[in-house]
């Protein structure tokens, strides 16, 4: 009876897929950095814990496999590949949690070269609809474009109010006037390099 052929086992290839596509490419990076920029921590951990188990399952039963029956299966040079793009992934997933606890900016910040203008404008509009709805009021705080009320849903998301560099946008109201201003690079408000509307 001929011995079985040795060769890789397939699932090395299954989990290399989502190791390249979910941990590799920007995918991953943007959600996590969306769900950080918009301070949803449980968020952006389920959606680490989520692709890392997506490449782990089928990656560590190949290795157990190719261990027990290595008559069957053999070593193959793409499990160290794979290991080294979650080992990777997991260092930097770490990184850009403590940047965010220790500064509240992004390590990876997708929208960094994008003028604050066009979240500012964002906001402004925002502020007029809010206003329409409140019979001409401006709100009191920023804040209320986010939580709104039981009549009218919030307009604006959460990260809506935080500014390129991890700062929260700034909201000055005199009278019928407002004002929203960005801190900048320096995030640093009352500087040179601050950005209004």
């Amino acid at each position: 009876m001929n011995e079985p052929k040795q060769s890789y086992h397939p699932l090395t290839t299954v989990a290399f897929i989502p190791a390249f596509f979910l941990l590799m490419m920007p995918g991953q990076v943007v959600l996590v950095h969306d769900a950080l920029y918009a301070h949803q921590f449980i968020k952006a951990t389920l959606i680490i814990s989520l692709s890392t188990v997506a490449v782990l399952t089928p990656l560590i039963y190949a290795e157990i496999q190719t261990r027990k029956r290595p008559d069957r299966w053999k070593p193959r040079l793409l499990t160290k590949v794979i290991w080294g793009f979650v080992v990777a992934n997991i260092i930097f997933d770490c990184v850009c949690f403590f940047n965010f606890e220790l500064g509240g900016k992004p390590f990876y910040s997708r929208g960094i070269h994008i003028d604050p203008r066009n979240h500012i404008w964002e906001i402004e509009k925002a502020i007029q609809i809010y206003s329409m709805q409140h019979n001409g009021k401006l709100p009191e705080s920023i804040e209320d474009l986010v939580t709104g009320t039981a009549d009218h849903p919030g307009l604006l998301k959460k990260g809506n109010l935080i500014d390129n560099w991890g700062t929260p946008y700034g909201y000055l109201k005199t009278g019928k006037h407002f004002r929203i201003s960005s801190a900048g690079p320096d995030r640093k408000m009352g500087t040179q390099d601050d950005r209004t509307n």
